[in-house]
């Protein structure tokens, strides 16, 4: 599917209700962000912030229940 047809899908939103089925733990792994479109969509759905400014900022605040990482595709620090 070509990446324009995706945004478009996303911007629908027909998604979102996998998405809220799906968060049971709330943990949201986005690999291959591109230009944040899911992110972007997960933050006007759910509210959360999901910018490494926003991670350092809640940080210096001693919010601390989130973990926010930058890594590899090919190389996930995850088992």
């Amino acid at each position: 599917m070509e990446f324009e047809k995706v945004i478009e899908l996303l911007k629908k939103k027909p998604i979102m209700p996998f998405i809220k089925d799906s968060l049971v733990r709330k943990k949201v792994l986005d690999v291959g962000c591109g230009n944040g479109m899911v992110a972007q969509t997960l933050h006007e759905e759910f509210k959360c912030d999901i910018s490494l400014c926003d991670v350092i900022d809640l940080r210096r605040e001693g919010i601390n229940n989130f973990s926010f990482k930058i890594a590899s595709a090919e190389k996930l620090p995850y088992p």
